[in-house]
């Protein structure tokens, strides 16, 4: 038995017990005296019971390594057979094919440590973790580690630790099994490249069919954009539109549900609905209608997007930098965040018209804002307020604002870069979803725009309600442009809702000590835009329906009367639970204008 040296031993020792008992145990019992009798008999009986446990333990160890039949199937199987002892310290059994992985010197009765000397120091950490786990009592696991071969070659290997168990289950040997997967990883890795091959391609294709680009410089305004693709292809998209009037420049943020190649397919085809309908809807002397563009598109996309059970929000913005107004349609998505410049404080800007998808049709809202030199907006997908830290800590919309507001000297270009540097640190870089952001700054006009502005802050009580009527008939009556002529009437009815706006505010938002109610009107020759800010409970004021008169219900006409008043009226939330009402009024239409 030359492969199991201790098993020789074990028997040999068995032997001369057994020979000691046979010549000395006779002698002993046949001797005059009964106790010495009764003690031969007892030392027999122990002798014989220590020869039995050795005899089972060495065949115990042998069987059936040592049988014909084994010896048959490890020659044919494919595995590398090895036996270790319980400690894992001697090979007790090397199979023929050990020598074609490891080498020569791994055979029985060698130290287990010539076994590892294949193997990188991290895969030897491994192999020892998985020996310590099995002499603890745990089951063995399967690992896949490549070692080099004595022929220079690499190979994977499937290595699985399984212990031999005496009934009491105490650990008598270690069996180390072993199968070649090479060439299982090696069609992996082709399929993988393969994989990665056609993704690369996708994404480069994403870039032409996706993600338009703004133009390298536009008069009076920086503007950037920028994408993180949480699967490398996402459906996201982009898009940049400029017509006749150099002046205003069209763009589209929009987001798919879903990732990956399906939502960019998707995506790909938004972006081209909307770029065809806003071509079929234009004309050589007046833009496309924002409602116009979408609703078009959406003719065309909603029974498609609703088969995939799929649906895109979307952001569709008009930048008019000569009047500086921005002009934007809101269909489910992320709210736009808009940096006041002069105020240094910054809103979130909300629209009331669901995702392309959920329904066959609906009538699409605009909103309408006025900006100041250096205002900036920026409009992303929700990728970034939900990217989670290892808390599970969400980014956030706070957080966002705040680090608009801090960074708000920065460039466009650059304030995107931070933006996308920090978000990306705040998740260590495991978005769950797509990541895409615009930004859009408005440094100066060509030909700057006269505005006059008059801002007063009054205490934020019903008592302050008739002088805040008295201002706003004070600053509308000397505006030129409002009571110039075809404007009768106008001075009254922007008067009459402003009134109705600080009523309901002072009515049924919060008020006492130190709470105030700022009401600011700006007038040019175009436009004349009122706006309140004031602290109190946000609520969808979009949600709220109009009145039903047939009932002479007796109150609920505040809003209705400013939004068939007025061509716009938002209510922003912005930080530190401040709220903001903006009501815009056209003054004079052009061509160029929404009718």
């Amino acid at each position: 038995m030359p492969q199991f040296p201790r098993n020789r031993h074990v028997l040999l020792l068995g032997s001369v017990l057994l020979l000691v008992s046979a010549c000395v145990l006779p002698v002993l019992y046949f001797s005059p005296g009964f106790f010495v009798q009764v003690s031969a008999a007892a030392v027999s009986a122990i002798l014989v019971s220590v020869f039995l446990l050795l005899l089972h333990s060495a065949i115990y160890d042998l069987f059936p390594l040592n049988h014909p039949s084994f010896a048959g199937f490890v020659k044919k199987e494919d595995s590398i057979i090895l036996l270790l002892d319980k400690r894992a310290e001697i090979i007790c059994y090397a199979g023929p094919k050990v020598e074609d992985y490891f080498t020569a010197s791994v055979r029985a009765g060698k130290a287990s440590s010539t076994l590892l000397h294949r193997f990188s120091p991290d895969e030897r950490e491994t192999l020892v973790s998985e020996l310590s786990r099995l002499q603890g009592g745990e089951e063995g696991r399967t690992n896949e580690l490549k070692l080099v071969r004595p022929d220079k070659d690499e190979a994977w290997l499937s290595i699985r630790f399984e212990g031999i168990r005496s009934r009491r289950g105490v650990l008598k040997r270690i069996v180390f099994v072993c199968r070649d997967v090479t060439a299982r990883r090696d069609a992996q890795l082709r399929l993988v490249q393969a994989r990665e091959y056609e993704v690369e391609v996708g994404a480069r294709i994403q870039q032409s069919l996706l993600l338009g680009q703004p133009e390298t410089s536009y008069s009076g305004m920086q503007i950037g954009a920028f994408t993180l693709p949480s699967q490398r292809i996402d459906g996201d998209f982009v898009d940049f539109f400029s017509g006749n009037d150099s002046s205003i420049t069209d763009f589209v943020l929009g987001d798919v549900m879903g990732k990956g190649v399906p939502a960019a397919l998707l995506g790909a085809a938004a972006r081209t609905e909307l770029m065809r309908s806003r071509l079929g809807n234009s004309s050589s002397n007046s833009l496309p209608l924002l409602s116009s563009v979408i609703a078009n598109a959406e003719a065309n996309l909603s029974v498609e997007l609703q088969k995939f059970n799929s649906f895109v929000t979307l952001i569709y913005g008009r930048l008019d930098r000569q009047q500086r107004l921005f002009e934007f349609i809101d269909c489910g998505h992320t709210s736009i965040i808009h940096y006041d410049a002069v105020h240094r404080h910054c809103w979130l800007l909300k629209g009331s018209n669901m995702p392309l998808g959920f329904v066959n049709s609906q009538d699409f809202q605009r909103y309408i804002i006025d900006l100041n030199m250096g205002d900036i907006l920026f409009v992303y997908s929700d990728g970034i307020t939900e990217a989670v830290n290892s808390e599970g800590e969400l980014f956030g919309e706070e957080r966002l604002m705040h680090l608009v507001r801090s960074s708000a000297e920065l460039d466009a270009e650059d304030l995107l870069q931070k933006i996308k540097m920090i978000t990306f640190a705040y998740s260590a870089g495991a978005f769950r979803d797509d990541v895409t952001g615009i930004a859009i700054k408005l440094d100066h006009t060509d030909n700057e725009l006269e505005i006059k502005t008059a801002t007063e802050t009054f205490p934020q009580s019903m008592e302050s309600l008739r002088d805040i009527r008295a201002f706003s008939r004070k600053q509308l009556s000397a505006c030129r442009s409002v009571s110039g002529s075809g404007n009768e009437g106008l001075c009254d009815t922007i008067e009459l809702v402003a009134g109705e706006a600080a009523s309901n505010i002072l009515r049924h938002q919060e008020s006492g000590s130190g709470t105030t109610l700022s009401v600011s009107i700006r007038t040019c020759v175009k436009w004349i835009a009122v706006s309140m800010e004031y602290r109190g409970n946000s609520y969808e004021w979009y949600k709220v329906s109009d009145p039903d008169v047939t009932s002479y219900q007796q109150s609920g006409y505040g809003l209705y009367l400013m939004e068939s008043s007025m061509d716009s009226v938002t209510l922003e939330q912005g930080e530190d639970d401040r709220l903001r009402l903006v009501m815009m009024k056209h003054i004079e239409r052009t061509g160029n204008e929404e009718q």
